[in-house]
């Protein structure tokens, strides 16, 4: 086992009970330091310095490049105080009669300018927020003075753009953590592709991958029976806030980012399981005398339960196509089912008290209930030509995409520019939201449930394929391709993650995108010792 295994393996450990990600402080800390580690103990080694494994960090050599050069290259700038004096903001505002209006915008733009600081993106999102509220709200005409100081502000922030060079929307110090942290979670594929030495070092690796999972599993349940409905109650291990508390589950803030690991880990698990249920055709043993089989099983019935008992019904439904995926490939692969007899049927059926008393656990559940009654809204409403608001989302993603479809708005830009795109209908729905809300918030979108778009978005066409498509392509020669099973098992569980990256946004969550490219690199890593046992016979 070499060090830098070792240390990937912490890392992929550590982040998922670290918010998955998403915690800040000493935590965020230790894994910026840790990928460091992890970076010098993978470079450091001379025969990584070939041309060949040179060639496969390009990508993440392209990241950087893009991300650099759209920093000096801002669609925007922050408001300032200095523009509000040149725009002759006070003199505006009391020429306005309406007090509502006066009151409204003195209160936005000091959230405005309260923000320059702390997240000048968020400031630019809420800037384009209030421009489209007030727009809404008043539905002023053409003379209106606040209407045009808003016109006038966004041209005054607007910069001189370099249209054929990458862009950011806007300059600002938390982008370039996030894209140090997302570059890394990237390479951590390589490092591990590369820290595996052979087939024990996988076996090992997956067993303490699923391990952790199951761990996580029990804390979600743990935290699902003791939740507290109080203001200050810590959802999370005592120690962080869930940001929507019915959501959450484990130490991951969103169920669908939960369900999106929990497949990743399903498939390790999946794995494992068809090597040892072909070892114990073959050596004609009984599966209840081996503790693998019962281990892997159980694990695999208990992260399943957490997806059901998390309320994801994407993740419900990925549940389902990843049992359909399996009993697939295990059918397919090279194993004499002549010696699947009623003897091993006997022993699977022992684990059926398991399931039914999970599933009549989950039917008594309200998250069973809360599924059901959304499925059934949602499915009322598209009858009555009513969209769900994630189509909407995506609607105004691809006019974002279309405005700048070859370099995008450079990466974590969604949030900042989306107001600026967004459709009455949504501003409609997210305005209702607001007036039955308990408590007053800010209706801002941070993702467009939908990776693959949002990626467009930041990236534009050209980054997506220099960034993307060179790690993707592979894979599909590996799933589509190879004539060799166990490999495919562990590719078709990437094609379902990313089946969840086109209804979902789980690559925003940081122990997702970590895990998945863990997923792709064990994947290649198990195709190419197959191809170099196949080449010895």
């Amino acid at each position: 086992m070499s060090k830098s295994f070792k240390l990937c393996l912490l890392y992929l450990i550590l982040i998922t009970w670290n918010r998955a990600g998403h915690a800040e402080g000493y935590g965020i800390i230790a894994l910026y330091i840790l990928g460091l580690a992890i970076i010098w103990s993978t470079i450091g080694k001379l025969n990584f310095w070939k041309k060949r494994r040179i060639f496969q960090c390009l990508p993440i050599i392209s990241l950087i490049v893009i991300s650099i050069i759209g920093w000096f290259n801002p669609y925007y700038r922050s408001v300032s105080v200095k523009d509000l004096e040149e725009l002759e903001f006070e003199k505006t505002v009391l020429e306005s009669k309406d007090s509502n209006k006066v009151e409204m915008v003195s209160n936005a733009f000091k959230l405005i300018l309260n923000q320059n600081t702390e997240d000048p993106s968020t400031s630019l999102s809420l800037f384009f927020y209030f421009k489209n509220t007030y727009l809404d709200r008043f539905l002023p005409n053409e003379g209106d003075s606040i209407k045009e100081f808003f016109i006038n502000c966004e041209k005054k922030i607007k910069l001189p753009l370099q249209k054929l060079l990458p862009s950011c929307t806007i300059n600002s110090p938390n982008n370039l953590k996030r894209i140090y942290f997302f570059s890394f979670n990237l390479f951590i594929g390589i490092a591990i592709f590369y820290s595996l030495r052979d087939k024990t070092d996988i076996t090992l690796f997956l067993h303490l991958m699923v391990i952790n999972c199951l761990v996580l599993c029990l804390v979600g349940f743990y935290q699902k029976i003791n939740h507290q409905w109080t203001d200050d109650y810590l959802e999370i291990l005592g120690i962080w806030n869930a940001p929507e508390p019915r959501y959450y589950f484990s130490t991951f803030t969103y169920k669908n980012h939960w369900s999106a690991y929990a497949i990743i880990t399903l498939f390790f698990a999946f794995y494992l399981l068809r090597n040892e249920f072909i070892k114990i055709l073959n050596n004609g043993t009984n599966i209840i005398s081996s503790k693998i089989f019962i281990y892997l099983s159980i694990s695999i019935i208990i992260i399943s339960s957490s997806i059901l008992f998390s309320g994801s019904r994407s993740g419900t439904l990925l549940l389902i196509l990843s049992f359909i995926i399996c009993s697939y490939e295990i059918y397919k692969s090279k194993v004499n089912l002549l010696k699947f007899n009623l003897k091993y049927l006997f022993n699977i059926f022992l684990f059926m008290p398991i399931l039914f008393f999970l599933f009549y656990t989950f039917k008594n559940d309200k998250k069973f209930n809360e599924m059901v009654n959304n499925s059934t809204s949602q499915w009322q409403n598209l009858v009555e030509g009513k969209l769900p608001m994630r189509i909407l989302f995506w609607n105004d993603t691809i006019d974002m995409i279309q405005e700048k479809p070859f370099w995008g708005y450079g990466y974590n830009s969604y949030s900042s520019i989306y107001p600026k795109f967004q459709s009455t209908e949504v501003r409609y729905e997210r305005a209702l939201g607001l007036k039955n809300a308990h408590n007053p918030y800010i209706p801002l979108v941070a993702h467009a449930h939908n990776d693959v778009l949002e990626f467009l978005v930041e990236w534009g066409f050209i980054g997506v394929f220099l960034i993307f498509l060179p790690f993707l392509l592979p894979l599909l020669r590996v799933v589509y391709l190879s004539t060799i099973n166990s490999s495919s098992i562990t590719g078709w569980g990437c094609i379902v993650f990313l089946l969840y990256c086109f209804i979902d946004f789980p690559t925003r969550t940081p122990a997702c995108l970590a895990t998945f490219c863990a997923l792709l690199a064990v994947t290649f890593k198990i195709h190419s010792f197959e191809q170099k046992d196949s080449q010895r016979f």
